[in-house]
């Protein structure tokens, strides 16, 4: 996973593995267990509206990174090669 943040000027590249797939439920949630790098980001399908633009985007997203919690809207997830 690519964490792009404080608007831009911040990238980290962290191992990550798939821990739910639920596509009824319309939900993935991704992490990094490893002590030094946890974090999880969950993703719902649920329509969510960017909160400076008013843009939408097809789902909701929860990161949960070094003690802090950051919610927004985002597109889902799509494996690289």
């Amino acid at each position: 996973m690519t964490l792009i943040s404080n608007y831009g000027r911040e990238t980290r590249t962290l191992p990550y593995m798939v821990s739910v797939m639920d596509n009824d439920a319309g939900r993935v949630v991704i992490e990094n267990a490893q002590a030094d790098d946890f974090f999880r980001v969950r993703i719902e399908a649920s329509a969510c509206f960017d909160d400076m633009s008013g843009e939408p985007f097809p789902a909701r997203v929860t990161l949960s990174i070094d003690g802090e919690q950051y919610k927004g809207c985002g597109q889902g997830i799509a494996p690289t090669n």
